[in-house]
């Protein structure tokens, strides 16, 4: 493969796939590889995954069950269409606290705890939820469940 060529092939990899090429020197021969990009291999493809618009929380999230547990407790939160989370802790019991859209791609959560409560954009994988705040942290992957499958 010309010096040309190589550098055509890598461009395209870096555009379409997220591969690319590297050199590798093996037993002092130089030698092609494709390498792929670390998280692919390390599991956490979250960050290539598309993150929701305004339109698609408001059909995709919202009227649904988020599951969240810590250690022993279990947290269910129902996102009514009203804007009012219905929630249930194993260690605390029910509650209330409000959602809303924010802009072209947040959903926030406003709960009596400030440490509960924010504003994040949101990935939805395979049954899971996950949240994207702002300062590049992500939490989850949280459990989906579909409806309000604990009549909150």
């Amino acid at each position: 493969m010309s010096r040309n060529e190589r550098t055509a092939f890598r461009d395209y990899l870096d555009m379409k796939t997220n591969l690319s090429l590297i050199d590798v020197v093996v037993r002092g021969r130089r030698v092609m590889m494709l390498a792929a990009c670390a998280s692919l291999f390390c599991g956490n493809l979250s960050a290539r995954a598309a993150e929701l618009t305004r339109a698609e929380l408001a059909t995709r999230v919202v009227g649904n069950t988020i599951h969240y547990q810590s250690g022993t407790e279990h947290v269910f939160e129902f996102l009514a269409p009203d804007g009012v989370i219905r929630g249930y802790s194993s260690v605390h019991g029910t509650y209330t606290a409000r959602w809303r859209l924010l802009g072209a791609d947040a959903i926030c959560f406003e709960h009596e705890d400030p440490m509960a409560s924010g504003c994040v954009s949101v990935v939805l994988r395979k049954g899971l939820i996950e949240y994207h705040r702002r300062d590049g942290v992500v939490e989850g992957p949280f459990a989906f469940l579909a409806g309000n499958p604990r009549n909150l």
